[in-house]
């Protein structure tokens, strides 16, 4: 309990340093879950397995959200997204990608490839990753491209963060030394930051000025769109220079091979006649095992659920046909989980009535909605009750 009274010292104090760079709200929140998380101080760690790897993996997870440190995470997490989405390879979903990618007129000699880390949050060194941040938040450029934070308050935070994720595991408890604080808030903010900065130093060149004509990065997953030099010897040059690039920024990645065709995240990615095409993409040991109907979850929950995936399905398949095959597909997989058609078809004519309606909308009148439904939220008052069917 040493190390813990010391470390929930170590926040207290931070708080009082910095406390005008916070609003009241947010020292309030700080000092409430600093006094709540203290009996109870550590996160829980647990491994998932990753069927679809040949061999089977495991992904490492600890489960953060009840400990001391969550909450000096999370206001962390919230002045680093701003900066991370400035970043040049950012977008922020599938659908995004889709959009940009559409704009595209490629020639014939682009091809696709993806690339992706191997391991990415324990494979950050702890001590390169502050040092990164802080110079780059530190710069006065920054300071004035982002005048929304305080530098030296949001390094000191981070340098806690970084490196006092302790975790339980059974009856062990143990800190982690090496690599991004799994499970913390922050985590995928700052691996995104810590990689957007090499990319921005060592390989927006190859976008500038050279072969490279689209990079794009989804945290540990990255897209790009390549220009065949019409000599392959130069081509294979180019090439092993920039995975070579890629791969002294402090991490591992492997890479697709360069093709007419990529499968990235969800979306399969094909180049015909010189545009982009979408579909989505499924791995092959998805079960589909939607929440089934005898589960005690509100109705509106299935409702949702259809809803959500119709959307889905017309947002990220740029071919109508296509759309047609996964509409069945998916009231198939309903229907082998156990929903009666005569509830399920009223649902897919009003799912799809949805997305049309809201793929016609432009972007602004979509934020414009979103900025008032996020309005009346705040205003909202819930009254909590069991829930039985």
């Amino acid at each position: 309990m040493r190390e813990v009274s010391q470390l929930a010292d170590e926040i207290s104090d931070w708080i009082t340093d910095y406390r005008r760079c916070l609003n009241d709200n947010e020292a309030k929140y700080l000092r409430a879950q600093l006094s709540k998380t203290f009996a109870e101080p550590f996160g829980y760690f647990y491994l998932t397995y990753k069927l679809h790897k040949t061999p089977v993996k495991t992904r490492p997870v600890c489960s953060d959200c009840a400990s001391i440190t969550h909450a000096l995470g999370q206001w962390v997490d919230e002045q680093l997204q701003p900066i991370v989405k400035a970043q040049r390879t950012y977008f922020k979903n599938s659908f995004e990608l889709k959009q940009r990618l559409l704009t595209l007129t490629l020639p014939a000699n682009a091809t696709l490839f993806s690339f992706d880390a191997v391991s990415m949050y324990t494979n950050i060194d702890t001590e390169e990753c502050i040092a990164r941040l802080e110079r780059y938040l530190m710069d006065p450029i920054t300071r004035q491209q982002f005048p929304h934070f305080s530098a030296k308050a949001l390094v000191a935070a981070i340098k806690i963060i970084m490196r006092n994720n302790r975790m339980k595991f059974g009856d062990i408890f143990v800190r982690q030394l090496i690599g991004i604080a799994m499970g913390m808030a922050p985590a995928p903010t700052i691996a995104n930051l810590f990689v957007a900065l090499h990319e921005t130093k060592e390989l927006l060149s190859f976008l500038d000025n050279g072969p490279l004509l689209l990079l794009l990065r989804f945290i540990d997953d990255g897209l790009g769109i390549w220009l065949h030099h019409e000599n392959k010897d130069i081509d294979t040059i180019n090439w092993q220079r920039f995975q070579s690039a890629v791969n002294n920024g402090g991490l591992r990645w492997e890479f697709t091979e360069r093709s007419k065709q990529v499968d990235f995240m969800d979306l399969t990615i094909q180049i015909a006649d010189g545009k982009i095409q979408t579909k989505l993409y499924r791995k092959p040991l998805a079960l589909h095992l939607y929440i089934p109907p005898s589960s005690c979850h509100p109705p509106g929950v299935a409702t949702g659920l259809i809803f959500g995936n119709i959307l889905r399905i017309y947002q990220l398949n740029t071919q109508q046909q296509q759309i047609e095959t996964d509409m069945i597909q998916f009231y198939h997989n309903l229907l082998d989980r156990g929903y009666q058609p005569s509830f399920i078809t009223p649902l897919f004519q009003k799912a799809i009535d949805n997305a049309a309606k809201y793929l016609s909308q432009s972007p602004a009148y979509r934020q414009q909605l979103q900025r008032k439904r996020l309005e009346q939220s705040r205003r909202r008052v819930f009254l909590h009750l069991p829930y039985h069917p």
